[in-house]
């Protein structure tokens, strides 16, 4: 592990820590969801730096051929499938159109469900990451920022949207999910005889991640200082 890899870890450790700081004095469910799953993030990335290191576990040495202990391919595309949905659920609570609210809910739905087919049929879960849940899930999380930035607009949230941490979380992942999402794309290059994409890989993903987390980070501070309750 190289140093940003330690860095994006800290990143994500940071945000977690935050978040429950700021869910203490701010009771908002949306929040106090998404904060779960910060932590929750924290576990995956944890097993998924330890995995790297399990050809060294010599009591595993009789599970060495299993598909759940050779890659970890199969953690991320289940904890993506996840991760797409629980943004646009985050972003959804914000809206005040309840059409908006009902056909993006009706959206989670349909990516859900097509999604975890995807991976049970296409033969992708062990192999590589899902091409097809990335887009699918990169567009719901756009579609969700962009309606929520639409109706901030429109309304007096405009005028305090550094108040609101859903701003510096719609921030992080837009910025986050659009430099990534080519790079889960063609994961299938992931390979050592492939340098240059491995060099792009480990630059940009890191870099992606530590400034992603760092909104959130920033966003729980923020807005628990700027907060009357604190």
């Amino acid at each position: 592990m190289g140093l940003l890899d330690y860095l994006f870890y800290f990143s994500e450790i940071l945000a977690a820590v935050s978040g429950v700081v700021y869910i203490k004095y701010l009771k908002a469910k949306a929040s106090r969801y998404f904060v779960f799953f910060l932590c929750v993030t924290v576990l995956v990335e944890t097993f998924g730096m330890l995995s790297m290191s399990f050809d060294e576990w010599y009591f595993l040495d009789s599970y060495r051929d299993s598909r759940f202990i050779s890659n970890n391919y199969w953690l991320y595309n289940f904890y993506y499938l996840f991760n797409y949905a629980v943004y646009a659920l985050f972003f959804r609570t914000y809206l005040i159109d309840h059409k908006k609210r009902n056909y993006l809910g009706l959206l989670v739905l349909i990516y859900l469900v097509t999604s975890f087919i995807n991976l049970m049929f296409s033969g992708v879960l062990f192999e590589s990451y899902s091409s097809f849940n990335t887009i699918f899930g990169t567009f719901l999380i756009l579609i969700s920022v962009f309606l929520y930035f639409y109706e901030m607009l429109k309304s007096d949230k405009i005028l305090k949207f550094y108040k609101n941490i859903e701003f510096y979380v719609a921030t992080g992942a837009l910025i986050f999910h659009l430099c990534t999402t080519p790079l889960f794309i063609y994961s299938k290059y992931f390979k050592e005889e492939n340098d240059d994409f491995l060099s792009v890989y480990y630059f940009v993903l890191p870099l992606a991640i530590i400034f992603m987390y760092s909104c959130y980070t920033i966003g729980f501070i923020v807005c628990l200082k700027k907060n009357k309750y604190f």
